[in-house]
């Protein structure tokens, strides 16, 4: 501990020859101050009525555990800078015996009690902060030098002894105050309302202690003197002053009687008065009644409000305190330009799990969160490929989209479409007689496969390798000594039910992004703005299932193809299947899902939205014959397109029902609304 200690205890000179006293626990700084209701109110008295305790308890509480990063300041954003010397300090360890939890609770119970939080600041070498030390505010007084530009605390150190502390060596927060340096003590202030609520809950003890009856006058027809009248009293108070005692027997002699005097709880309005005092004293720390545990006001619909109202109206002004005076006081001149600190309040402000979700929709889908940003901010890893961030086309200026969607394609070197990755396929579809919404919306649901298809294929990939090694594995060990294993063929069963389980939840958060896009987009084409609703939102989770169970399905049934066709030579032929895999089945899948999630996800928004009929929309002139034979095929929204069985231009016959894109394998058409 720093500081210049002087010889007389509580006796100080300041910097301009003043010698004054400071008296510990003045009435300045809060210490016990007598009331109307006759109570003398101390700190310590104070926190023993339990809605002081509370109040103080739950603003303590909520300010400590609230995390307290340094950020440093980048190009248009801002990032945590855990590598500068205050970072540790602030959010993890104040001091080495305090960590900076218990640093924040004590200093808000300065603030709330005493109305101002001082703490020694210990600098290494480099003078920058290294430690905080709390010190006690009602031993603490401040004074301006001299010049008025300057801070002399003046501490009377509870082991003995006086300090003067230079103003770089106090951080120094006051609560609200006058004159901008002091903060008022709020137990002086709220003295009458914690009075009030003290002296109620001492009348309800005494009234308990007395049996729960009101005094009374012990009467006698006769004179029976002082020392009678004394021995009476003490006889009748030992008898049946208490709960236990009270429905004792009382014997009276010599003609006494017991009259009752004063007036009943009801009478004294005791449990109001006792309910009104504890809502006082939550109004005068702004800490909503519900927190208390009053829920007379409280419903299901504005409680969550509450809590909001809460953060805003009675923690922020807190951390605002908190945050400018740091900045001010622990960070150097040249570091406050480039470093800050805050608190993290999101973690307040989450409201319920439908709410949070719809807003990342929203969020996503506006272009200023990526996925991994929502996963973060629900506590949860990153995953590879989920850091992009989606412009809504739909958002461009209107002539600069319809000119890129008029453009006229450049003849690829391929006339196949199956093979025209990473082109921008949006701009080839038959758009000449569509509305602008309708090209809007085709362009919108083709940039949303195209930019998700990379995230697609990452997941894809990753899914690929594990099995691979998992099964490759298990083959080795099965096959390499041995030709025949009749068990293998059962394991690779179990195996991919177990993994069924685990793409859907790594194909999640894609599928979930490309369905929120999609719906959008249907929104835009046919003029509408609302949430998604649950209908839709269940749609997709059966898509996701849907979807798992065919990639898993697929997988196991060309590998026990593998393991029919090649019992002699099982460990290379599934090794083959694998590198197959990564060479080629990774992009099919990639392609024929974006596409299939598009169209599915629109079908349903359309039905849902009331859309009629819809027309299928094919590539233009560079799509393959079959697509070319659907283009502006128009069908009712709970319609197929092409039933199976059926044969679309000479020679292809379908093999499924045909609701919605993709025809076959590489189709990349388009539906829109009809009406």
């Amino acid at each position: 501990m720093i500081g210049i200690i002087t010889r007389m205890k509580g006796e100080f000179r300041s910097s301009d020859g003043e010698r004054f006293t400071l008296k510990d626990g003045s009435s300045i700084f809060g210490g016990g101050t007598n009331t109307n209701s006759g109570v003398n109110v101390s700190e310590s008295r104070a926190m023993q009525l339990t809605a002081v305790y509370a109040c103080v308890r739950i603003l303590s509480e909520t300010v400590a555990h609230l995390p307290f990063p340094v950020y440093k300041r980048v190009n248009h954003g801002k990032e945590k800078a855990t590598d500068h010397h205050l970072y540790n300090i602030l959010q993890s360890r104040a001091n080495p015996h305090m960590t900076a939890f218990n640093f924040r609770e004590t200093a808000m119970n300065h603030l709330l009690l005493r109305g101002n939080f001082y703490a020694e600041i210990e600098r290494d070498e480099a003078n920058r902060p290294k430690a905080l030390w709390p010190l006690r505010p009602d031993k603490m007084d401040v004074k301006r030098t001299r010049d008025d530009r300057g801070l002399e605390y003046y501490y009377v150190d509870p082991d003995g002894g006086n300090k003067i502390f230079p103003n770089h060596l106090i951080l120094h927060i006051p609560g609200m105050g006058f004159d901008g340096l002091l903060g008022y003590s709020p137990l002086t202030l709220a003295r009458e309302a914690i009075g009030m609520g003290v002296a109620a809950e001492k009348y309800g003890a005494s009234f308990y202690k007395n049996g729960g009856r009101p005094s009374g006058v012990l009467e006698s027809p006769q004179a029976i003197g002082d020392e009678g009248a004394t021995r009476m009293q003490e006889d009748w108070e030992r008898l049946h002053d208490g709960l236990e005692n009270k429905h004792r027997v009382a014997l009276l002699e010599q003609g006494t009687t017991y009259r009752e005097i004063g007036v009943t709880p009801d009478e004294a309005q005791f449990l109001s008065t006792r309910k009104f005092q504890t809502e006082e004293i939550a109004r005068f720390f702004r800490v909503p009644p519900h927190m208390l545990g009053d829920l007379e006001r409280a419903t299901f619909s504005n409680i969550e409000q509450q809590s909001i109202d809460f953060v805003t109206h009675s923690i922020t002004p807190w951390i605002k305190r908190w945050e400018q005076n740091v900045h001010m006081q622990l960070f150097g001149q040249g570091t406050q330009k480039t470093h800050f600190p805050e608190f993290v309040l999101e973690g307040l402000l989450r409201g319920d799990t439908e709410s949070r979700y719809n807003a990342y929709s929203k969020a996503i889908q506006d272009g200023w969160m990526s996925p991994n940003d929502a996963r973060e901010k629900e506590n949860k890893n990153h995953v590879d490929g989920l850091d992009i961030y989606r412009f809504p086309v739909n958002m461009v200026p209107a002539d600069k989209a319809y000119e890129r969607m008029e453009q006229q394609p450049t003849p690829p070197d391929n006339n196949s479409p199956f093979e025209q990755e990473g082109e921008d396929r949006s701009i080839k579809y038959h758009t000449q007689q569509l509305k602008p919404a309708q090209k809007r919306a085709i362009h919108y649901r083709s940039n949303i496969r195209d930019s998700n298809k990379k995230i697609i294929r990452s997941t894809l990939k990753r899914i690929f390798e594990r099995e691979e090694k998992d099964v490759m594995a298990k083959v080795k060990d099965t096959f390499e000594e041995r030709n025949v294993d009749e068990t293998f063929a059962s394991w690779l069963s179990d195996y991919y039910g177990e993994e069924r389980e685990t793409i859907e939840q790594e194909m999640a958060p894609v599928m979930e992004s490309i369905g929120t896009q999609v719906y959008a987009s249907v929104q835009d084409e046919l003029g509408t703005a609302s949430d998604m609703p649950t209908s839709v939102q269940d749609f997709i989770q059966d898509y996701i299932q849907g979807m798992a169970k065919r990639i898993s399905g697929n997988s196991f049934s060309r590998l026990i193809t593998q393991l029919e066709n090649n019992p002699d030579d099982v460990v290379s032929a599934f090794q083959g299947e694998f590198n197959h895999w990564q060479e080629n089945r990774i992009d099919s899948v990639a392609d024929e899902e974006t596409v299939r999630s598009s169209g599915a996800i629109t079908t349903t928004a359309f039905v849902l939205l009331g859309v009629v009929t819809m027309r299928w929309v094919s590539q233009g002139s560079e799509s393959c014959p079959y697509c070319q034979e659907m283009n502006g095929t128009v069908v009712g929204v709970n319609q197929k397109f092409v039933n199976s069985g059926d044969t679309v231009g000479e020679d292809f016959v379908t093999s499924n029902d045909v609701g919605h894109p993709p025809l076959h394998g590489g189709c990349i058409c388009e539906i829109v609304a009809e009406d």
